[in-house]
């Protein structure tokens, strides 16, 4: 399941005299200074948020289909799958200066780690991860970019 987050600086909001979600109309009182430092300035309308501010319910098991929790081996399996399946989607030109990222700071870019850890998550049953998972799945997913680019210099 994808899961989606809209982050809102209310200083901006207020500086520029934006509607709230609410709808509730909010008056500007900052320079025209500060409503200039943004790089770009858009209005979101009702119909603009709708779709982020939206809860699709979980889907459930239809009636006398009973789903089993993963055992430990088994979620551990499907942790690896998708580490695998991630490293396989990084392209093999990004993959030498992803490695080099992740080894300098330990820590992948958000939207890699976030598609990481949501397509580990749905695929052990949707659940959220314990930080042993997290870790084992953000471990293998490198060891797997490891692996490719290996790969991937041995056939030049």
């Amino acid at each position: 399941m994808d899961y989606v987050a809209v982050f809102v600086d209310a200083g901006y909001l207020f500086a520029q005299g934006s509607q709230v979600p609410t709808g509730t109309s909010m008056t500007s009182n900052q320079s025209e200074l500060l409503v200039q430092e943004a790089d770009e300035h858009r209005e979101w309308e009702a119909d603009d948020l709708r779709p982020f501010l939206t809860c699709m319910p979980r889907p459930q098991p239809e009636a006398g289909e009973e789903t089993e929790p993963l055992t430990a081996e088994a979620a551990d399996r499907e942790l690896l799958k998708m580490a695998r399946a991630e490293a396989d989607n990084v392209p093999a030109a990004e993959r030498e200066g992803l490695i080099r990222h992740v080894q300098a700071t330990g820590f992948r870019p958000k939207p890699v780690d976030a598609s990481l850890l949501a397509r580990s998550s749905s695929a052990t049953g949707g659940e959220i991860l314990s930080d042993g998972q997290k870790e084992r799945v953000r471990t293998a997913f490198l060891d797997f970019l490891v692996e490719l680019q290996q790969a991937t210099a041995v056939d030049r």
